[in-house]
């Protein structure tokens, strides 16, 4: 029984790292593009085609509802439904009905394409803000361009299939970050139901309701973590997602794209994507001064002063002295392991300054003073004189000689 018992524990053992090492491992997802991004450090922590350009849906509508609140538009600021913001859009897509020449408020329609992701709402939005929908297109890719986006072009505010409206899953995490920054877009996706009174033109309130499954404390998908999403549908597009979660402190958006059939596929990938990046990567800080020291000898020349500790999520088992540093630029590039490298912004030390003197203070220097003419032919007949009586003593002195030696000569024949 020993012998069996012990048996089992080696085999345990022997299997064990290979068990750790699976729990770790990436998932395999139904969405063809899909990116794991972590707000506070700027980590890409799964990369799956995460840049490549493909339609997005209604996702789409983040980026309507990011430049809606930068705008500051009043959000009780009521607003007429034009005819363009009804009839621009495709026939039995998703809308709220209604009617040109309705009266409602941006914040009601705000609710309308969060929640459950009207059409119209959002043509209204755009022209609200920007006039008409092509100019509020064109603020989207521009504005989209500015936050580092790299591969996405909008030519409308609801993300109706068009040739030329695409995006990146990558792109969309990096519009969501930015969109985190307001508080009342949490306020809003966070909400389950919302009903909007009736209007002008229409006498019988409208109710909204939340359409993310893991948001509803009913559905088989619910995580209680999860505090923002929104979705999106079209035959070019397939299903398609983007999710925040918050757990600890950190905060991850999840993005998936591009499943196809069962329409939950992406309800799946979305809480993989989560319980690999929350279970599979543990919290590190680096100080300051580690900052400082690894910049340096990447031939930086920080200012620790300005230094600000790093936060950085590593795999599980994965140390700091894993990373890898290098030069960026004037940023430190850090190698996590996983995905592109971080980039951390090194402020460079002050350049040493340097005091300006008044010029009638500067004295000149030996090498570089004025001597006067007068000096130098003094100076030259001095040299000369010398030069001639070393010569005349010298003559004198071999004179003496040559008189001494004949002088003995002389004596010796005698």
């Amino acid at each position: 029984m020993k012998r069996i018992f012990g048996l089992l524990l080696a085999l345990a053992l022997c299997l064990y790292p290979a068990l750790a090492a699976q729990e770790s491992a990436p998932p395999v997802l139904f969405g063809k593009e899909a990116v794991l991004y972590c707000a506070e450090t700027g980590q890409v922590l799964l990369d799956h085609n995460m840049d490549v350009p493909v339609p997005p849906a209604s996702v789409t509508k983040l980026m309507t509802a990011l430049l809606v609140l930068e705008s500051g538009i009043d959000q009780s600021q009521m607003v007429t439904v034009s005819h363009d913001a009804v009839y621009t859009i495709e026939r039995g897509s998703t809308h709220i009905a209604l009617n040109e020449g309705e009266q409602v408020t941006v914040e009601q329609m705000l609710y309308a394409m969060l929640l459950t992701s009207a059409n119209d709402a959002a043509n209204v939005l755009a022209e609200a803000v920007d006039g008409t929908q092509a100019a509020f297109a064109a603020h989207m890719t521009e504005r989209a361009r500015q936050l580092g986006c790299r591969n996405t072009h909008f030519v409308n505010a609801h993300g109706l299939d068009d040739p030329d409206h695409y995006t990146t899953a990558y792109d969309l995490a990096r519009i969501t970050c930015e969109l985190l920054k307001h508080d009342v877009f949490l306020t809003i996706a966070g909400t389950q139901h919302y009903t909007m009174p009736a209007t002008n033109k229409q006498d019988q309130p409208r109710t909204f309701s939340s359409k993310q499954s893991l948001m509803d404390p009913d559905s088989a998908f619910y995580d209680p973590s999860v505090i923002a999403g929104k979705n999106g549908y079209t035959s070019q597009a397939g299903y398609t997602l983007v999710t925040v979660a918050r757990r600890q402190g950190i905060t991850l958006i999840a993005v998936t794209l591009g499943s196809t059939g069962n329409k939950d596929a992406k309800n799946r990938d979305t809480a993989a994507l989560f319980d690999y990046g929350y279970n599979g990567f543990t919290v590190h800080t680096l100080d300051a001064g580690t900052l400082a020291q690894q910049a340096r000898a990447a031939g930086l020349q920080p200012d620790d002063g300005a230094l600000q500790p790093v936060t950085v999520l590593l795999q599980d088992g994965q140390g700091v002295d894993s990373l890898r540093f290098a030069a960026s630029g004037d940023s430190l590039s850090i190698e996590t392991g996983v995905g592109p490298p971080l980039q951390v912004e090194i402020p460079p030390a002050a350049a040493p300054t340097t005091a300006v003197q008044d010029p009638s203070d500067v004295q000149p220097s030996p090498a570089t003073a004025k001597i006067p003419v007068s000096w130098i032919l003094v100076g030259g007949g001095c040299v000369a004189l010398a030069m001639a009586g070393g010569y005349f003593v010298l003559r004198l002195v071999r004179i003496h000689r040559r008189r001494t030696q004949l002088r003995k000569l002389w004596q010796h024949k005698r």
